[in-house]
């Protein structure tokens, strides 16, 4: 399992982006409970942009901690939004 602060090795400016967007992914499925599906993330110069629509504050809260405690992320970008209920009808296996 991957997960934040001991994928990558102690110069994290050299760390690969797709991996650090990827580690950040498979953390959001598997620890945050978040519809991953309805997510992405993108990194750039070590800043983590959050995009996508989540059906409660609580899963754009958990998607936020996990990339900013990321080792090589400097700052994060939050743009999820919260929908109204109702308008997400998806479900987590």
């Amino acid at each position: 399992t991957i997960t934040p602060n001991t994928l990558y090795n102690s110069d994290p400016t050299k760390s690969n982006v797709g991996q650090i967007r990827s580690a950040i992914m498979t953390a959001i499925t598997r620890d945050a409970g978040v519809r991953a599906q309805l997510v992405d993330v993108t990194v750039t110069n070590g800043v983590a942009f959050l995009w996508g629509n989540v059906a409660s504050e609580a899963e754009r809260e958990a998607a936020r901690v996990i990339a900013e405690n990321m080792r090589g992320i400097t700052s994060v970008q939050n743009r999820i939004r919260v929908l109204p209920e109702g308008l997400i009808d998806y479900k987590p296996e």
